[in-house]
């Protein structure tokens, strides 16, 4: 298992060629990550979700138009950064999200992107693995699916969170199962890293909840 969050630091003997340029554009107060959240809407009413999520279909006059998140790449590009994670909300329920992704991948920005999966589909997943991103993070609250929507408050949210990452994963995509630790599924942590296993991904837990 691997806990999200900041890692002990190695000895600097040890560093790797990544940790180097970290440990540079931390003492140069540079930017290096930047996490983006595309859109307020989402498909499922997570319990535990700190944002004022919106329906699939809502209007939002603020959300940014494809043009304006185009040019918030070139701006974070122009910043130095080296890594762009996309998510939500739920990304996918952008009908724009593959030319924004597709944009900073051109702009060889290091792509994650963080999804519930539900909408990943054949053709989504083929879309994806055109875009090589470092990888697809799907949240999974539990093993069991009753577990898991009861969580999500969407019904076959499990089963269609799993298919995404067989899918990914069938298209070569390096996928990640994300889990916080609730009361829910404190129990369900070691089934759920044998799933991730047994689904060709890797496994994360996090241990805190933003209130």
């Amino acid at each position: 298992m691997s806990v999200e969050g900041p890692q002990s630091e190695p000895e600097r003997g040890n560093d790797n060629a990544y940790q180097q340029i970290l440990r540079l554009t931390d003492h140069q107060h540079h930017l290096v990550t930047v996490l983006w959240e595309l859109t307020y809407r989402c498909n499922e009413r997570c319990t535990h979700c700190y944002l004022n999520v919106l329906n699939p279909r809502a209007r939002i006059p603020e959300e940014l138009t494809t043009d304006q998140c185009l040019g918030v790449i070139d701006q974070i590009v122009d910043a130095g950064a080296l890594n762009l994670t996309l998510r939500g909300g739920e990304l996918f329920l952008r009908p724009d999200w593959y030319e924004i992704a597709s944009y900073a991948h051109t702009k060889k920005l290091l792509l994650r992107l963080l999804s519930n999966g539900v909408l990943i589909r054949p053709g989504t997943a083929e879309r994806i693995a055109r875009l090589h991103p470092c990888s697809v993070e799907i949240s999974l609250y539990s093993p069991r699916a009753e577990v898991h929507e009861r969580i999500t408050r969407a019904l076959h949210s499990w089963e269609r969170s799993v298919r995404a990452l067989r899918l990914l994963r069938k298209h070569g995509v390096r996928t990640v199962l994300r889990t916080p630790m609730m009361r829910e599924n404190v129990y369900d942590l070691e089934a759920l890293e044998a799933l991730a296993h047994d689904l060709g991904a890797d496994f994360r837990y996090d241990p805190i909840i933003t209130p």
